[in-house]
């Protein structure tokens, strides 16, 4: 099974095209794959199981931006572990409060029990509590705007990365998740990571 999940990311990495390297390559903070023990450090720290889908996906693409919306996705790096978890601390802290806003309360303890895998301007990506404590191949992918309205994108991270970031599939199937959106301005921000965006 895990080389079967390795296989198909390998096979979609085939297929898109990377428009920027990092400007950064030297520094840990934009390696650009996960490593086994970037995966394990960060499992163990968090106590949590990542899904072999997740985890061949960190292997394959690693960090980046995706495709028109510019979802950033997130990978482990055991050099970076400290920040990344400071930063999920703070972003949890401020969408507790847009949940508490949107009527959404009871999904707080969902919010602060799950990992922080991606965002796009005002919103999240995060791994549900309900699938991060056993290991398997998905795990439930929600997104939360600053509405604080609540997305569910189902346990397919294959599907959400091909037909959501790298399609319009959110423009679609989630349109309010892009109503926070502007322009982007190609600033130094943005070209910290690849991107990668399909072939034409």
């Amino acid at each position: 099974m895990k080389n079967e999940s390795i296989d198909k990311w390998v096979s979609l990495l085939s297929e898109v095209e990377i428009l920027r390297s990092s400007i950064a390559q030297d520094e840990p903070a934009f390696t650009i794959n996960s490593e086994d023990d970037d995966i394990i450090a960060c499992e163990a720290r968090l106590g949590i199981k990542f899904s072999e889908d997740y985890k061949a996906f960190c292997k394959t693409f690693g960090q980046g931006r995706f495709g028109a919306g510019w979802i950033f996705v997130y990978a482990p790096n055991k050099n970076t572990m400290d920040n990344q978890i400071a930063d999920q601390g703070d972003v949890f802290y401020a969408f507790e409060g847009y949940l508490h806003y949107g009527g959404n309360a009871k999904f707080v303890s969902t919010l602060n029990e799950s990992y922080f895998f991606g965002a796009l301007q005002g919103v999240i990506f995060i791994f549900g509590k309900d699938t991060l404590k056993e290991e398997g191949l998905h795990s439930r992918i929600y997104a939360i705007d600053e509405e604080g309205e609540i997305y569910d994108f189902g346990k397919d991270l294959f599907d959400f990365v091909k037909n959501c970031c790298l399609d319009k599939g959110i423009e679609r199937r989630f349109p309010g998740l892009l109503v926070h959106m502007v322009p982007i301005d190609r600033t130094i921000d943005q070209l910290v990571a690849p991107t990668f965006t399909p072939l034409k």
